[in-house]
């Protein structure tokens, strides 16, 4: 019985966590935080790059659909969704297509078809309208599309309207920033040109 009163006492001062133990956990945490971080970061610039490839993508399809309606050019009947689709316009990763007239891009938005802004005559190009943005994917896929696009049309989470690259002109980098606002709602409106 004498013997095990030292063990008991022994045991008993080893218990608890050590401050070395503490930082070995905060310095995991850390690197834990940090990694994912980074994870995140890895995950929304490959969204935009496959937006910014899709965009091309568009552009190009525009182009080539553009070619075969000759002189006609883009009507309301010609350049429905559903026409794009057959057409093959989002066969992207980038696009979900639902049926024969539903698209929907990678932030869940909703994408459309309009006639072409600021185009004379419109007939000559469409205008895609992507919903969804999130403030920071608005940024990155607008700065990176302005030598594709026509025009660029912002509607910011604050539900203005800004046109941050007009017809002919170049890309106002500011105004890009500012009309992509802070939220998660931002939607792109990008003219192609069938020339």
């Amino acid at each position: 019985a004498f013997c095990s009163r030292p063990q008991t006492v022994r045991k008993q001062a080893q218990r608890g966590i050590t401050t070395v133990q503490v930082a070995i956990g905060i310095l995991v945490s850390v690197i834990a935080l940090v990694g994912s971080f980074a994870g995140f970061q890895y995950v929304q610039q490959a969204k935009v790059n496959i937006d910014v490839a899709a965009m091309a993508d568009l552009k190009a399809a525009t182009m080539r659909y553009g070619s075969l309606l000759g002189s006609t050019g883009f009507t309301a009947t010609n350049s429905t969704l559903t026409q794009l689709i057959r057409m093959g316009f989002f066969a992207s990763s980038a696009f979900r297509v639902v049926g024969t007239s539903t698209v929907f891009n990678q932030y869940t938005g909703q994408v459309a078809v309009l006639p072409a802004y600021d185009l004379t005559p419109i007939s000559e190009g469409l205008t895609i309208i992507y919903d969804t943005y999130s403030s920071s994917a608005c940024r990155d896929v607008t700065m990176r599309i302005g030598n594709l696009a026509a025009v660029i049309i912002i509607m910011g989470d604050k539900n203005t309207v800004t046109k941050v690259k007009p017809l002919n002109g170049t890309l106002d980098a500011a105004a890009v920033i500012s009309a992509c606002g802070t939220g998660s709602s931002a939607q792109l409106r990008v003219t192609f040109t069938r020339t």
